[in-house]
């Protein structure tokens, strides 16, 4: 049995997803640097050390996930199990996160905010479901065995 084309599908949205947070991330940690060597301490327009160091944490932090979702979706296209089991509860982290977000924009009523969380946790909800089909668990396991067996 090959690759399921849902299975490859899913590692490109990572590969996507990846890419963009790696190049925000790196792109976040390199406009730090160059605010840090412009810095004059108590100058006016100068940031304070602690908002360099939010954008250190919050650009690593970036730059970490999309590396990790990069590497999902290396280990997503070689069917290795983990790699489907990561995916399933991931997908399931950023779906309580997106129920948490509706719940915040339905207090302000962001029409457009609600609309793009609805369609990311459609995604999220279609990921877990095609990764827990039982021919696509299959294909995993069948990897699995054929890696063993060599």
């Amino acid at each position: 049995m090959g690759k399921p084309a849902g299975v490859i599908a899913i590692a490109v949205l990572y590969f996507l997803s990846g890419a963009f947070f790696l190049l925000i991330g790196v792109a976040m940690l390199a406009r730090v640097g160059i605010f840090m060597t412009n810095m004059n301490p108590g100058q006016p327009g100068s940031i304070p050390g602690w908002v360099a160091g939010l954008g250190v944490a919050v650009g690593g932090f970036l730059a970490s996930g999309g590396a990790v979702n990069i590497t999902l979706g290396i280990f997503l296209l070689n069917l290795k199990e983990w790699a489907r089991l990561v995916t399933i509860v991931l997908s399931a982290i950023f779906a309580a996160l997106i129920l948490l977000g509706l719940a915040t924009d339905f207090r302000s009523i962001n029409l457009e905010s609600i609309l793009f969380r609805i369609c990311m946790l459609g995604i999220q909800a279609m990921v877990i479901l095609y990764l827990l089909r039982e021919e696509v668990r299959a294909a995993f396991d069948g990897a699995q065995a054929r890696a063993a067996s060599m």
